[in-house]
């Protein structure tokens, strides 16, 4: 259940993340780095899924620390098209990819 109300979330903010973009200019289909933030209360699996999303993914984990209470796994997807279904099904894949590792996918954002 959880997943489920994490990926809605995740897909409304998406929706309304990306039409902002394209109110500031971002064309539909211009490439982006996505930065995300994942969040767990365990370090060995904020390590499993920094390796996972860097092996697997290709991406780019510039932060891995402690916040007051949980570990943040914070990174950049390579470039890819900024168009809604395409951030939607990324997004969703990163839900299931968080609850697989016991880590909470916590959202994105990228510069216009």
């Amino acid at each position: 259940m959880k997943h489920k109300n994490n990926k809605e979330g995740q897909s409304e903010a998406t929706s309304v993340t990306v039409s902002y973009l394209l109110n500031f200019g971002v064309k539909c289909g211009d490439q982006r780095s996505l930065e995300f933030f994942f969040y767990t209360s365990d370090k060995d699996k904020a390590i499993k899924l920094s390796d996972i999303l860097q092996k697997e993914y290709g991406y780019e984990i510039y932060k891995l620390h402690k916040t007051l209470d949980k570990w943040a796994v914070i990174g950049l997807t390579t470039p890819q098209p900024i168009l809604t279904e395409m951030v939607q099904e990324w997004a969703e894949e990163m839900c299931k990819l968080g609850d697989r590792y016991e880590c909470e996918f916590d959202g994105w954002g990228t510069l216009a």
